[in-house]
């Protein structure tokens, strides 16, 4: 593998740190002055390491921003992918997640409002200590369950029934297509053409989302015995495994490259999200679910197909939408 020179690190560097068009910027001027530049060790010895000189320039607040972005983003995908290792433990994480996410965006927005256009180091720390501690109380007082008793007698009053607001794994497709979507918007000053990365990419996302669905399917329209094995589990695994990887490498890659990777992003929370119901649906395979005549009820078939077909629907349009 060849090895990345001076200005490849410092290029990468400044995708990194920097929005994209100050990061083209300097990507631009720095190749220029490379030029005149004798070698690498003499570029070191100028400028110092090739990420020196790039996180001069950075803003620390946008900097922190972006780490606290990713941070939520890779949370999303990181708890259904915990959660499916934790199956038949009696303890998920998603039963946590929701207080926590909820934490984590006011923390990032709180402090995108705190800070303002300030780059004071002292202001910043202040304002990341204040956030994490009120993030910590906030979370210890259980928000999802102060907004259902606020919201309770209102739902009385509409559906005459008091529902409780419960954290559901399928949310993290919606929240983690929505905090991209706002993070980056839609459209670019400079329009870019799909790469042949990024059509590859989707193209082998969707390829295991579509075995996984398939063989769900399969089991339950054709041959259930198949879901029987325990080999099925292990393949559940590895599939949310791999396209865990996959979306925090689609993080960096819309950050550093171009903002429509999200779509991989996003299609490969819903695989995860399809590999945890396809994993849960064999540890909760028990006599209730069959017929006299040793089937699965039809009212359960009909229900596995419209959990699954539905997060299929809704991660297809909002992958479809992000590409905007």
């Amino acid at each position: 593998m060849k090895r990345l020179g001076y200005f490849e690190k410092l290029s990468l560097a400044a995708r990194w740190f920097l929005p994209q068009d100050e990061a083209e910027s300097v990507v631009d001027d720095y190749k220029d002055i490379l030029r005149e530049v004798g070698g690498p060790e003499e570029a070191v010895e100028r400028f110092g390491m090739p990420w020196k000189p790039v996180i001069e320039l950075a803003d620390r607040k946008k900097v922190l921003r972006w780490h606290s972005f990713i941070a939520l983003i890779t949370f999303c995908a990181l708890v259904p992918v915990v959660d499916i290792f934790l199956e038949g433990t009696g303890f998920y994480l998603l039963d946590l997640s929701g207080d926590l996410l909820l934490c984590g965006i006011v923390y990032l927005f709180g402090l995108d409002v705190i800070l303002g256009g300030s780059n004071s180091k002292v202001i910043t720390w202040v304002s990341i200590v204040v956030l994490t501690l009120a993030g910590i109380f906030l979370f210890m007082l259980h928000p999802l369950e102060l907004i259902n008793n606020l919201f309770a007698p209102l739902k009385r009053a509409v559906f005459g029934i008091d529902f409780p607001i419960c954290f559901q794994k399928e949310y993290f497709i919606i929240i983690g297509a929505a905090i991209s979507m706002v993070y980056f918007g839609f459209g670019c000053k400079r329009r870019q053409q799909i790469k042949k990365s990024l059509i590859l990419s989707c193209a082998a996302v969707l390829f295991v989302i579509a075995c996984v669905y398939g063989f769900v399917m399969y089991c339950f329209y054709v041959d259930l015995s198949l879901m029987m094995h325990f080999e099925i589990i292990t393949a559940c695994e590895i599939a949310a495994v791999l396209l865990f990887i996959g979306a925090l490498l689609s993080a960096i890659m819309m950050k550093m490259f171009d903002h429509r990777w999200r779509a991989v992003y996003i299609l490969c929370i819903m695989g995860i999200v399809i590999c945890f119901d396809a994993h849960s649906l064999w540890w909760n395979m028990d006599p209730s679910i069959y017929n006299e005549y040793g089937m699965p009820t039809a009212m359960f078939v009909k229900e596995v197909t419209s959990v699954l077909t539905w997060d299929l629907g809704y991660g297809l349009v909002l992958a479809a939408i992000s590409l905007l």
